[in-house]
């Protein structure tokens, strides 16, 4: 699918692959988990928030089972989303998390789901560590006591590293891998590529340079790279997404109650949001 034919605007939802068990999250954070977990403990903070929300039908779906995509497919059609869009976890020496349901949809070709990849690059850390530019989460799974008397190693559960062109070349040939399946979302032929954090990559020209000249080589037009979470112009990458609401919002003027919990109306959000200029020049 390439979003500049057909419709002006598409519309692709982004995907997390975090509903299936790994060993790696049995390990960390209990036997069985996923996100269902975090799903099923969440509380309310107040009078009438609702919570927790069960999915629609009770239906707690594992991603790699085919009939899931299948169905997610159908209703992707029957609301007007155009395409999903996958985070990706690759780490330093070509480690990868939770790449199975990709993996699975690459083979299910009579799945009629258009997607593409968002890197996720951050180190995946403790919820209590002081990792500098991780990703802390899950403090309510950590094993009483923990943290106490920790350090920053201790504290890291996968590790990002960037690598040299070796490790570029290794990572684009599994990308290649889907870019070359019909369903991939491409962007003028080319196709469209995600970085969650391209500020935390010190080699990021190198490395996207790198990986259009691959590209090129293997027949494509070249890549379409946007940026996440960006705070300035990168002439490396084709676009800025500016993500959504929590873009917009003044999270110094949050009202916090007394029955706890904070939030903002979503007027002034909307405005903050009508308001917003582009990153640098970028297309955003």
């Amino acid at each position: 699918m390439d979003i500049r034919s057909g419709r002006e605007i598409s519309t692709v939802a982004m995907y997390l692959p975090q509903f299936h068990r790994i060993p790696e999250n049995d390990k960390w954070w209990g036997e069985g988990f996923t996100d269902w977990v975090t799903v099923k403990n969440a509380r309310p903070l107040r009078d009438g928030h609702r919570q927790p929300i069960a999915p629609l039908g009770g239906r707690y779906y594992d991603l790699t089972e085919k009939e899931t995509m299948m169905w997610q497919a159908g209703l992707a059609e029957e609301y007007g989303i155009d395409g999903f869009c996958f985070y990706h976890y690759r780490f330093g020496d070509g480690e990868m998390l939770l790449e199975r349901p990709a993996e699975k949809l690459l083979g299910w070709k009579d799945i009629p789901m258009k997607f593409c990849f968002c890197w996720a690059n951050e180190t995946w850390a403790r919820s209590w560590s002081a990792v500098k530019d991780s990703n802390p989460w899950a403090d309510a799974f950590e094993s009483e006591g923990a943290g106490v008397g920790s350090d920053t190693e201790s504290s890291i559960l996968i590790e990002q590293r960037y690598g040299d062109e070796e490790s570029w070349d290794d990572h684009f040939a599994y990308l290649m891998r889907f870019f070359r399946d019909e369903r991939y979302i491409t962007v003028d032929g080319k196709p469209l590529m995600l970085i969650y954090k391209p500020e935390l990559i010190d080699c990021l020209g190198e490395m996207t340079d790198r990986w259009r000249s691959l590209a090129e080589k293997e027949g494509l037009p070249g890549l379409y790279i946007i940026g996440l979470n960006m705070t300035a112009q990168d002439d490396h990458l084709d676009a800025a997404l500016i993500s959504a609401p929590a873009g917009y919002i003044d999270f110094d003027g949050l009202e916090e109650p007394e029955e706890g919990g904070r939030w903002t109306d979503a007027a002034s959000v909307w405005e903050r949001g009508l308001d917003a200029g582009p990153v640098g020049n970028m297309k955003t």
